[in-house]
């Protein structure tokens, strides 16, 4: 019930119009109110997030910072290949390097080789989603074990076969119902975290909702609140929501990440770096 229907009736109450007062007030006992726009007004991503407490680093910050960048490289380095497998009706790049071959993505920009291609999955057929998903996940583990970039060579696990074995069935292995679970309770503890922490952007398809979203229109870091450096919920495109941050860890490093490889850094943040 809106504001010019009530009061006008309570006016009218006053001067002897006793129906209408009591059809307001009816109104306002039984009433019920609806939020205009609901769809974005109650989207769990643009909902705020109120904290408690001194502020503390989440565990293993350091070492998520770290996993996340060697990933992206590894989406970066794998993308133009996936889209040559799956197809530009499954996965969207924006630029390609310079001193590639391919005939694809004649339609993209393109930039130096080390630069981050701007990867983002498109809604497609569901069995072809899974397949490059999964294809992904896999070559970015295998990097992490064998490619030789600095980045990776960071982060990666000095294991012998048997723990290998033992790593990647933690790290990659199916979560349903039906399957057995990773065999935890064999691998070293020393070995758990980056396990755990791959296991949770990929496996849980973190990574998949990141890179679903459109950098500039979904996401990105507030052009005015220049205290806070990590990205954002977009209402619109350039239209950053206010007051709003993401909730989830990881997929608030994925996005920032991405933002910063897309955007690139002014002066003054390389002098603060």
């Amino acid at each position: 019930m809106t504001l010019s229907n009530e009061f006008p009736g309570w006016g009218e109450g006053g001067g002897g119009g006793l129906r209408a007062a009591e059809q307001c007030s009816s109104r306002a006992k039984n009433g019920r109110d609806f939020p205009d726009e609901s769809d974005a007004l109650l989207s769990p991503m643009n909902q705020p997030v109120y904290t408690l407490g001194d502020s503390r680093e989440y565990e293993g910050w350091q070492l998520r910072w770290t996993v996340v960048a060697a990933v992206l490289k590894s989406v970066s380095d794998h993308a133009l290949q996936l889209r040559e497998e799956f197809g530009a009706e499954a996965i969207d790049i924006m630029h390609i390097p310079m001193d590639s071959t391919s005939s694809d993505g004649a339609d993209c920009e393109r930039y130096e080789s080390a630069a981050y291609v701007g990867v983002r999955l498109l809604v497609c057929n569901v069995e072809k989603e899974q397949a490059l998903y999964q294809e992904l996940c896999r070559r970015i583990v295998e990097d992490i074990l064998s490619k030789d970039s600095l980045i990776h060579s960071q982060i990666r696990p000095r294991l012998l076969p048997l723990g290998k074995r033992v790593w990647l069935a933690c790290t990659l292995g199916k979560h349903e119902a039906n399957v057995p679970q990773p065999p935890w309770e064999a691998l070293d503890k020393s070995m758990r975290p980056l396990a755990l922490m791959l296991r949770g952007l990929l496996c849980h398809e973190v990574l998949a909702v990141a890179l679903r979203k459109r950098w500039r229109v979904a996401f990105g870091v507030h052009p005015i609140r220049t205290n806070y450096k990590m990205a954002v919920p977009f209402t619109a495109k350039d239209v950053a929501a206010e007051r709003t941050e993401y909730g989830h860890p990881d997929i608030n490093l994925l996005l920032t990440n991405i933002h910063y490889y897309q955007q690139g850094l002014t002066e003054e943040q390389l002098r603060q770096v």
